[in-house]
């Protein structure tokens, strides 16, 4: 998978910041037993020119290249890339309004889903 360069700075910075990302990669490292789905989403703003000119022509994609990298630092800090999956979901779903910064904001995200026994 090539890596992309979109949101690369944030992720770490984020996940230290949070706590629970950082947090839970030793968690999730040793678990063989479980699945990990990582789900990026958009806010409902058109691709800008900035981003077009990575080749972001849609929301879409744009949540695909989001989990995608988070995938990719889970599995570069030891999770095992066979029980890690990203997809992107766009803007579909969205947490909050879309007609604030602040709605927008909490809608560009990428969620953990975890399946299995956790062993």
């Amino acid at each position: 998978m090539r890596r992309s360069r979109i949101g690369e700075e944030q992720i770490v910075p984020i996940f230290t910041r949070i706590g629970s990302g950082g947090k839970m990669i030793p968690i999730l490292a040793p678990m063989q037993q479980t699945k990990i789905m990582v789900n990026g989403y958009t806010d409902n703003t058109p691709i800008g020119p900035e981003l077009r000119r990575e080749g972001v022509t849609s929301n879409l994609i744009l949540s695909q290249k989001r989990a995608d990298n988070v995938m990719i630092f889970m599995t570069s800090q030891g999770v095992n890339p066979a029980l890690v999956s990203a997809q992107g979901f766009g803007d579909a779903d969205p947490v909050a309004s879309n007609d604030t910064a602040a709605g927008r904001a909490q809608n560009r995200r990428v969620e953990l889903m975890l399946a299995g026994s956790g062993n």
